[in-house]
């Protein structure tokens, strides 16, 4: 999994081609939606990060939603120690959850 750039996303996803990324601020432009789509990247939704600030649930069932609405893959994973990782049957339930 590849950390993108928060300053300049767009230019540090150009880079990469069929790469899983994770965009920690969730904000996807129109450039980066095109950029994903044609380098084939797959989004890294972390779990972990919408236990930590519940406050960005709506901001990543947003970002889920403009990825559906525009074919890019994105896919639910959980990082961190070992404690506060997530077993597949929690990712599933977390992701029917935010598809609602």
């Amino acid at each position: 999994m590849i950390t993108l750039n928060l300053k300049n996303p767009e230019k540090h996803a150009l880079s990469y081609k069929n790469e899983k990324v994770y965009l920690k601020s969730y904000k996807l432009s129109s450039t980066l939606q095109n950029i994903a789509r044609d380098r084939n990247l797959s989004f890294v939704i972390d779990v972990n990060d919408i236990v930590d600030n519940p406050n960005l649930f709506g901001r990543i069932r947003k970002f889920i939603n403009i990825c559906n609405k525009y074919g890019i893959k994105w896919e639910l994973a959980s990082s961190g120690i070992a404690w506060k990782k997530r077993n597949d049957k929690e990712l599933k339930f977390v992701r029917l959850f935010i598809e609602g």
